[in-house]
């Protein structure tokens, strides 16, 4: 069975990221580019990336010589997408009692719990997550019967052991 063009697309952005090829210079040509920002749609726009972060999106953008260039023609390029006040990386299998780091057991307040040793980067919900463009997460405790759930962390979702840019990022009451 033939890989679409998507398929394919998505597959080498995530191989350019989770690999050490994340440090060459990338285009990202012909697409419609969605900004995240609030404004319309950039049809035929360009998206320069290098050393793995974006370095220029737009119209108008002169495609680097050393680039490797992706034809996003006909496809939407957009950024990452952060899931908000989620419980991935703490949770492996909800029924599984010993893979559910979510609260703090016996306490009725629980504001000092911090999640952010519990968050475990191998997590199968982690790499799902990434696969389908989330690439940050805003990761809470459940405040379960507390006032007080604990801390919570912002996550990034790459493939490396080093998950969290920002730790106790919020208390949630």
């Amino acid at each position: 069975m033939r890989k679409s063009v998507s398929t394919r697309l998505g597959a080498l952005l995530l191989g350019l990221h989770a690999s050490s090829a994340a440090a060459q210079t990338v285009a990202i040509t012909g697409g419609t580019v969605a900004l995240g920002d609030g404004s319309g749609p950039i049809e035929g726009g360009t998206v320069i990336i290098r050393g793995g972060r974006i370095a220029a999106a737009g119209t108008g953008i002169a495609v680097p010589a050393d680039a490797t260039v992706v034809d996003a023609t006909g496809k939407w390029v957009v950024p990452g997408l952060v899931a908000g006040f989620s419980r991935v990386g703490l949770v492996e299998v909800d029924a599984v009692d010993p893979t559910n780091d979510t609260q703090a057991n016996g306490s009725p307040f629980s504001a000092a719990i911090d999640v952010e040793p519990a968050i475990n980067p191998k997590a199968s919900a982690i790499a799902v997550s990434r696969a389908a463009g989330v690439t940050r997460a805003v990761v809470a405790p459940v405040s379960a019967k507390n006032i007080f759930a604990g801390q919570g962390v912002v996550i990034d979702m790459g493939a490396d052991m080093e998950p969290i840019p920002r730790a106790r990022a919020f208390q949630l009451v």
